[in-house]
C-alpha cells in the first residue's frame, strides 16, 4: 500500500501527486507481511478482550483551572481531544498552561521542540511544574511503556504529525492506538495537530470522527486576541467561544471581551458599526467594517463572514433600498480576527455597507442586530434580552433590532432604558431612519 504523508490518503499503486490533497512526492510505501497482519489481529483480539472485561463506569472529569477552556469543553478521562491552529497562534503556549493548571499529573510528549525549550516556556507561563513530566516522543510503540511508568491524568502530544508507528506514519493508525491506551490507562489525551492552507485539520477527515472533541485556536497571529472554539464536542455544545489575550506570561483570560473588541473603533469613520452578538451563552459586542468603492472590475471579499451570506444581503439592499452596488468593490471585515456565523449579523453588515456607500458615519454609541429575510423584513431572534443587556451595560444610547419576541420585564431593568431600544420591522424603514 502507498499512503500520502500529508493527508493519509491510501492507494494500491504509487502516485506522483496525491489524488486527495494534490501534494507532489508525498507517497510513502507501507509493506504489510502476513506475520504483521497476524500480529495486528492478535492485538485487536487483545483490545476487544480488555474492553469486554472492563467495568463500565462514568468517566471522571479532569479539572482545569482555566475558565475559558472549561467554557468551551470539559476534559474527561478516557477521552481524546484534538486541537489545531495556524503556526505561531499559541497552541504550545496554551498546552503548557493547561499542563500547569490541571488537578493531577501531566505527561508532555515533545515531538516538535526540545525539552529545554519547553521547560523555558513553562517557567514563563506556569506557576506549578511539580506534576509535569516532559519526554521526547516520536514512536507510538513507546507510549504504553511511558503511561505505565508515569501514570498521568493528562497526556499532551505535541504533535501527532511528528509521531510514527512501526509500520507507517498514518495518523489514523496512531489515533486508534491512542484511543485504546486512553481507556486502558484512564487518562485524557490532548493532541496538537497541524492545519492545511485552507485552515482545517491536516490529515484525513476521519481523524475528527475518531476523537471526542475537536478544537480550533484562531485569531490574528500579529494581534493580541485569540479565540478557542469547538466544531465537535461529544460532551457538550459547540457554540461557546473562549477568549484569551496573548501576553508576556502566556494566554490571559479575557473577562470583558466586548470592551476589548470595540476599544479601537474610530469615531466619525464611515462604514464602521457595532454588532450586538452572542456566542453560546456569552454576549459579545464586535466592530463590523465595510468598504465600498467604485470599480471597473467589481469584486467582493470577506474576512470572518460568510461570502454567500453577503451576496444575499447585497441583493436585499439593491431590491428594497434601491442601492446600486453592481459597479463597486465590496469588502467586509469582522474586526479582531473572530469568525461569526450568527445570522443576526445581517443587519449590522447591511448598515455598514450603507454607511460606506453614502459616506456617512454611524454614532459609536449605536449598535445593531437582526436577521434579514429575502423580502426585507428583520426577523425575530433568540436571546434578545441578553444582547440588549450587554449593550446597555456598555452605555450604548441606541440599540436597533427586531421586534422583541420575549418579555422585557422589570427584573432586567429595561423600563428606564426603553427609549434606547428601537424595534424595526424591515430594512427599508431602518434606511429611512438612518
Amino acid at each position: 500500500m502507498f499512503f500520502c504523508k500529508e493527508c493519509g490518503q491510501e492507494e494500491k499503486k504509487w502516485f506522483g501527486k496525491c489524488p486527495n490533497c494534490q501534494v507532489w512526492n508525498s507517497a510513502h510505501e507501507s509493506l504489510e507481511k502476513d506475520e504483521k497482519k497476524e500480529k495486528k489481529n492478535k492485538i485487536n483480539r487483545t483490545h476487544n478482550t480488555i474492553e469486554h472485561h472492563e467495568d463500565e463506569q462514568l468517566s471522571e472529569v479532569l479539572k482545569c483551572d482555566i475558565y475559558e477552556l472549561n467554557r468551551v469543553c470539559t476534559m474527561f478521562k478516557k477521552s481524546t481531544l484534538l486541537i489545531g491552529g495556524e503556526p505561531g497562534i499559541g497552541k504550545s503556549t496554551l498546552m503548557s498552561q493547561i499542563a500547569g493548571k490541571i488537578e493531577g499529573n501531566c505527561l508532555y510528549l515533545a515531538g516538535e521542540e526540545s525539552i529545554g525549550n519547553i521547560r523555558n516556556r513553562m517557567k514563563r507561563v506556569c506557576q506549578n511544574m511539580e506534576n509535569i513530566q516532559i519526554v521526547n516522543f516520536f514512536f507510538i510503540g513507546d507510549l504504553a511503556e511511558l503511561l505505565e511508568k508515569y501514570r498521568p491524568d493528562l497526556v499532551i502530544l505535541d504533535s501527532i504529525h511528528t509521531t510514527r508507528s512501526e509500520d507507517s506514519s498514518n495518523p489514523k493508525e496512531i489515533i486508534l492506538q491512542i484511543n485504546f491506551l486512553a481507556r486502558k490507562y484512564n487518562c485524557c489525551f490532548l493532541i496538537v495537530s497541524h492545519i492545511t492552507k485552507d485552515g482545517i485539520i491536516a490529515g484525513p477527515k476521519m481523524l475528527e470522527h475518531m476523537v471526542d472533541v475537536v478544537l480550533y485556536l484562531e485569531g490574528d497571529r500579529y494581534g493580541r486576541i485569540r479565540f478557542l472554539r469547538s466544531i465537535k464536542n461529544r460532551f457538550g455544545p459547540t457554540d461557546e467561544t473562549g477568549i484569551f489575550e496573548m501576553a508576556e506570561n502566556g494566554m490571559v483570560e479575557v473577562l470583558n471581551p466586548s470592551a476589548i473588541l470595540i476599544s479601537n473603533k474610530v469615531h466619525g469613520a464611515s462604514g464602521s458599526v457595532v454588532f450586538a452578538g452572542i456566542s453560546g451563552s456569552r454576549p459579545l459586542l464586535i466592530e463590523i467594517q465595510a468598504l465600498i468603492t467604485e470599480s471597473n472590475f467589481p469584486q467582493t471579499e470577506t474576512v470572518g463572514f460568510n461570502a454567500q451570506r453577503l451576496k444575499m444581503i447585497l441583493a436585499i439592499l439593491q431590491k428594497w433600498c434601491n442601492i446600486k452596488l453592481w459597479k463597486h468593490d465590496i469588502f467586509i471585515n469582522i474586526v479582531g480576527g473572530i469568525k461569526i456565523s450568527d445570522p443576526t449579523l445581517d443587519l449590522a453588515v447591511a448598515v455598514a455597507i450603507l454607511s460606506s456607500y453614502k459616506n456617512r458615519s454611524i454614532s459609536p454609541e449605536v449598535c445593531f442586530f437582526g436577521e434579514l429575510g429575502l423580502i426585507g423584513e428583520i426577523r425575530q431572534t433568540n436571546d434578545f434580552n441578553i444582547r440588549v443587556k450587554e449593550a446597555l451595560r456598555l452605555n450604548f444610547t441606541k440599540i436597533y433590532g427586531p421586534i422583541n419576541n420575549g418579555p422585557i420585564n422589570n427584573t432586567n431593568n429595561f423600563d428606564k432604558d426603553r427609549d434606547k431600544i428601537c424595534n424595526v420591522k424591515n430594512i427599508k424603514d431602518l434606511f429611512k431612519i438612518l
